[in-house]
Parts: C-alpha cells; sequence; structure tokens
C-alpha cells in the first residue's frame, strides 16, 4: 500500500489485513484508480483534460480521484434520495444543465423536482418556474 509505504513507521507497524485495504480503497481512492475498469462518459467540464468515469457511488474525473488531485470534479451517483442516471450526468457535463429531475427529497421530507446544474464548477440546483396560486376573491370590508 502506497499510502504506508511512504512512511517507514506505518509501512512497519499497519497491519495488511484485509478490512485495512478496504477501508484505504474507500477513502483513498485514488490509489488503485484503473481507468481500464471503469466507463468513461466524456470530457471533465472543469479542468477539460481528463475524462469523467462512473465509480462505485459518484462519478468522477480521473484527475480527482488519481494520487496528484488537479481536478475536483466529481458528483454523488446518489442526491437528496434520489439516484442520478448515467444519461443525466453526460448531458450535464456536455450542456452544463440536466433535464427537469422528480422525486428529490429536502431536508423536510418534501419531494421537488429541479434540474442540476454545473456552475462555477459546483453542481447546484435550478428549479423550475412556479405557476402563481389562484387566491380567492377578497370581500370588501364595510366600514
Amino acid at each position: 500500500m502506497l499510502w504506508a509505504a511512504a512512511n517507514p513507521w506505518l509501512s512497519e507497524h499497519v497491519p495488511q489485513w484485509g478490512f485495512v485495504r478496504r477501508a484505504v480503497k474507500r477513502f483513498m481512492p485514488g490509489e488503485d484508480f484503473d481507468a481500464a475498469k471503469h466507463e468513461a462518459l466524456g470530457l471533465c467540464p472543469i479542468c477539460q483534460k481528463g475524462q469523467v468515469y462512473v465509480l462505485d457511488r459518484a462519478y468522477a474525473c480521473e484527475n480527482a480521484v488519481s494520487k496528484e488531485k488537479t481536478c475536483t470534479f466529481r458528483i454523488s451517483k446518489n442526491i437528496l434520495h434520489r439516484e442520478i442516471p448515467v444519461e443525466q450526468v453526460q448531458k450535464l457535463i456536455t450542456t452544463g444543465k440536466t433535464d427537469l429531475l422528480p422525486k428529490f427529497v429536502s431536508k423536510k421530507g418534501r419531494p421537488f423536482s429541479a434540474h442540476l446544474k454545473l456552475e462555477n464548477g459546483k453542481v447546484g440546483f435550478e428549479f423550475a418556474e412556479r405557476k402563481p396560486k389562484k387566491s380567492a376573491p377578497r370581500k370588501a370590508v364595510a366600514a
């Protein structure tokens, strides 16, 4: 393991058990990234150099998961209890915006629909235009 080899004390004292290797792969994914094992979606919209790949729990630029992190593009596969399809991520990285995606769940537990948009290197929401609510006509109060 590269992280232990860099530090002599760690390489001597850290056990080489399976759960340690799995934890390293989960929290330090750049050490074992192999592009041949993952599907490429397109060119990274931030660094314009690397490819965006489908990982286990996220979509990320190859430069964001490499040893030297030179890019920050990474999108979780699951945002606010909603799985983001591969087709929508491809649309996001090519056009900067997805289609209207339903069934996001807010912190208060309310469902809502929104577009995902890429702005200044970060993924955010863009909400659909709301129709104004019809209000009941008010009765004039006699003075």
